[in-house]
């Protein structure tokens, strides 16, 4: 299912932005999709012998399953609409100004070569070993 996403159709829910109609269609296939799953496997659960608790406790848990189901299919039909736009800017500078600030404002700090082996690796992959030996220089000049 294909729908048109305008701006007029999105709404905030929990600190997210969605498409209103999405989500309705969402919630109603929730709520048919795990009802229904759920009074099915009591309908069958009730023609079983046993503990008539037990039996709707199981009943109960196969309509979680449908819970799940319908998460499923939801997110089959409703892919995400966001529009993610990466910026090519460099933001070193900036980055490099935040970190002199953490190194100023921590007097426990020493040295990014201190680190665990770990963390020097992270900072390799993420491309900031340079930025924070940068920034180690600017505070030792201002030292």
């Amino acid at each position: 299912m294909n729908m048109e996403s305008s701006e007029s159709n999105l709404v905030e829910v929990w600190g997210d932005t969605v498409n209103f109609r999405s989500m309705l269609f969402a919630i109603v296939i929730g709520s048919v999709v795990s009802t229904g799953t759920f009074l099915l496997a009591r309908f069958y659960m009730s023609s079983l012998s046993g503990d008539p608790t037990l039996l709707n406790g199981y009943a109960m848990l196969i309509g979680l399953g449908g819970c799940l189901l319908s998460g499923f299919i939801c997110s089959v039909m409703f892919k995400p609409a966001r529009i993610v736009i990466a910026s090519s800017e460099d933001n070193s500078e900036n980055i490099k100004e935040f970190i002199v600030g953490l190194i100023r404002d921590d007097p426990n700090y020493t040295s990014v070569n201190d680190l665990p082996s770990e963390v020097k690796e992270e900072l390799d992959l993420l491309k900031l070993m340079p930025v924070f030996q940068e920034a180690e220089a600017i505070v030792k000049k201002e030292s």
